[in-house]
């Protein structure tokens, strides 16, 4: 499994999102997550940061 950084590659941005709306959203909250996952791909704050896993990638 690989940790991949959404700031570090910005192209998982819309996975990750889909993702976080998927999973935990509801109600009015969708926009919420999209928001904060974008403005955390050029923000010169160390915070916030998302992570997605990917499966696909297996150690041996």
């Amino acid at each position: 499994m690989e940790i991949i950084s959404v700031r570090a590659q910005p192209g998982c941005a819309d996975a990750a999102i889909a993702f976080l709306q998927q999973a935990w959203g509801g109600g009015n909250n969708e926009i919420m997550y999209e928001d904060c996952a974008r403005h955390c791909l050029d923000s010169p704050s160390p915070l916030p940061q998302w992570y997605r896993a990917d499966a696909s990638k297996k150690s041996l």
